[in-house]
C-alpha cells in the first residue's frame, strides 16, 4: 500500500512536468522556426558541423538513418548543397576548346586567349597547367595556366579561373598549391602573379595564401586599370 500511495502522489507531478515541457517547446517553435537548430547555431555560436556531431550519430552498417537525422551528404544545415567532389589533372591540348567555350570565360575578370597561347603553355609548362573537373560528370569547372622563367627562376600564374557554381570550395587554392609545388621542385625563388584590385575575392585568396603586393603596375589592363604584382617566396629563397 505504501508504494501505491507514493506512485499516486507522483502522478500529478509528472503530468505537470509534461505540460510544462510541451508549453515550452511550443513557445520555442513559435518564436524560432528552426527550433533548437537555430538556437544552437546562432545563440550558442556552435557551428553546424559541431552541432551535428553532438546531436547525431551515423547509423550502423546495415541500418537506415532516422528520418529526423540530417545527413551531411545532402545538405549543410542551412539548406545549401555541399561541396561536390572535384578532381585535378594536368591540362591536355583537347582541353583548349573546352576552355574557350566554357561558361567560366563569361566572367569579366577572365580573359580568353588564342588557341596557340594555351597550346604553348601545355607543351612547354605542362606541370604548371591544371584542369579541375567535377568527379561525377567530368565537367570542367576550373583551370590554371602557369610557367617558370627568368633569372632568378620564378614561377608565374598566368591565368586561373573557376566556374561560379563551384567557387568557395577551395578549388583555386588547390590549383595554386599544385603550381607552388611544381615551382618548389624546380627551385624557383618565388611565385608571382598579377591581379586586378577590383577582383576582391581573388585578392583575398592570394593574401590568405601568403602573397604580398610587390608593386602596382599602372595601365596594365585594356581598360586602363592598374594591376597588383604579388609575390610569394618559395623554399629556395633563403633571404
Amino acid at each position: 500500500m505504501g508504494k501505491e500511495r507514493c506512485l499516486r502522489a507522483l502522478i500529478p507531478l509528472v503530468v505537470s512536468l509534461a505540460a510544462s515541457v510541451t508549453t515550452t517547446a511550443a513557445a520555442s517553435a513559435d518564436s524560432e522556426p528552426m527550433g533548437t537548430v537555430r538556437h544552437a547555431i546562432n545563440e550558442d555560436k556552435v557551428g553546424w558541423k559541431n552541432w551535428l556531431a553532438q546531436h547525431f550519430k551515423p547509423p550502423q552498417k546495415g541500418q537506415q538513418a532516422p528520418q529526423n537525422q540530417v545527413s551531411q551528404n545532402h545538405c549543410d544545415g542551412y539548406g545549401r548543397q555541399p561541396s561536390r567532389a572535384v578532381n585535378l589533372r594536368m591540362m591536355k591540348e583537347t582541353d583548349i576548346q573546352r576552355i574557350k567555350t566554357s561558361e567560366i570565360q563569361k566572367d569579366k575578370f577572365v580573359v580568353t586567349f588564342p588557341s596557340l597561347y594555351y597550346q604553348w603553355y601545355i607543351n612547354r609548362f605542362g606541370k604548371y597547367c591544371w584542369v579541375a573537373e567535377e568527379a561525377s560528370t567530368s565537367r570542367m569547372v576550373g583551370y590554371m595556366l602557369g610557367k617558370s622563367e627568368g633569372i632568378p627562376l620564378r614561377g608565374h600564374v598566368s591565368a586561373i579561373a573557376v566556374h561560379p557554381d563551384f567557387r568557395g570550395q577551395g578549388i583555386a587554392r588547390r590549383m595554386m598549391k599544385m603550381l607552388e609545388h611544381a615551382a618548389d621542385r624546380e627551385k624557383c625563388q618565388f611565385v608571382d602573379l598579377f591581379v586586378d584590385p577590383r577582383n576582391t575575392n581573388a585578392l583575398e585568396m592570394y593574401e590568405h595564401l601568403g602573397y604580398r603586393v610587390y608593386r602596382k603596375v599602372e595601365d596594365y589592363y585594356q581598360d586602363g586599370h592598374p594591376a597588383l604584382d604579388m609575390h610569394k617566396a618559395m623554399s629556395a629563397d633563403k633571404t
